[in-house]
């Protein structure tokens, strides 16, 4: 059979387009060695000492996901946020973490859903406006990969707080990645996945069409607070934490059938299930690729 050369060039160029693709966005993520020994080449060197820093709310997103009647999944975010981080590098267990999040932003693109998600029978923003979570205990867990760069991933044990409902949660913080920003200021960015049961915090309206599981992606970049403009001797390099290795979250076994639960399980990589009534999250740093958000729930 016979193919016309119009569809052999244009078969050749999306093959070139493709290529070219993978090829900047391996260069785009490509580590570089974190270093806190004070030994590191060129710059790095300023990343030394106690530093604090202020989450950038614009730099910012907390987007979560959960099944609607079991045949799609609805995403809806928070569109405001802050929060503070106390961090050495050179004794990253003695980091401290504390977020707060509007729940009267939550942002579901339905005006009418809105009102409902910030109304009593979900949110109660009206009583309880603000959604926290501080962390009690930090553990870091730097792996090395193969090329020889360094992950780290924050272990944070803390209290999150939801309409009222506390609960102790654990949840894994991926820092990817350090350096100055376009105002001169050092800057810092964290991703986290995990999943949250609504039930554990009271919320269980509608359970007879919406998931209880929701699956949770928190990004931020945060500043270095009370810092003036770094001159440039003071700039740093990038410092790139392998941020192409995404975590893996698994959440407490869920209390639906067990085909769900299976979902789940192999939404999250197939992390073995954990029964303890706390709402608590296990996170493993060796997943290659990343989780997809989608949930199979009722």
């Amino acid at each position: 059979m016979r193919v016309p050369l119009f569809e052999i060039l244009m078969l050749a160029m999306m093959a070139s387009c493709v290529m070219f693709a993978e090829t900047n966005l391996a260069a785009a993520i490509a580590p570089v060695q974190l270093s806190t020994d004070g030994e590191s080449e060129e710059k790095d060197t300023v990343v030394t000492g106690v530093y604090n820093w202020e989450l950038d709310n614009e730099h910012s997103s907390v987007v979560c996901a959960v099944s609607h009647f079991g045949l799609s999944y609805i995403y809806g975010r928070f569109n405001t946020c802050s929060g503070s981080i106390e961090m050495d590098l050179q004794n990253p267990d003695s980091a401290k973490f504390r977020f707060e999040i509007d729940a009267n932003s939550i942002d579901s693109n339905n005006a009418s859903r809105d009102v409902d998600l910030r109304g009593p029978n979900c949110l109660d923003a009206r009583q309880f406006s603000t959604i926290t979570f501080e962390s009690i205990n930090v553990t870091a867990k730097d792996t090395q990969r193969p090329d020889g760069k360094t992950k780290r991933t924050f272990m944070i044990d803390g209290n999150l707080s939801i309409a009222g409902e506390t609960r102790k949660t654990k949840i894994p913080l991926e820092l990817l990645a350090m350096g100055n920003g376009a105002d001169g200021k050092l800057r810092c960015g964290f991703m986290s996945k995990f999943v949250v049961r609504r039930s554990d915090f009271g919320l269980d309206a509608m359970a007879d069409s919406i998931g209880d599981s929701v699956a949770v992606t928190f990004c931020f970049q945060a500043v270095r607070k009370n810092e003036e403009k770094e001159s440039e001797d003071d700039s740093v390099e990038a410092i790139d934490f392998g941020s192409d290795k995404e975590s893996k979250s698994e959440f407490g076994a869920d209390k639906d059938a067990e085909d769900k639960r299976k979902s789940l399980e192999e939404l999250f990589r197939k992390t073995p299930s954990n029964d303890n009534d706390e709402a608590e999250i296990e996170s493993e740093s060796e997943s290659d690729s990343e989780p997809d958000l989608r949930l199979i729930d009722q």
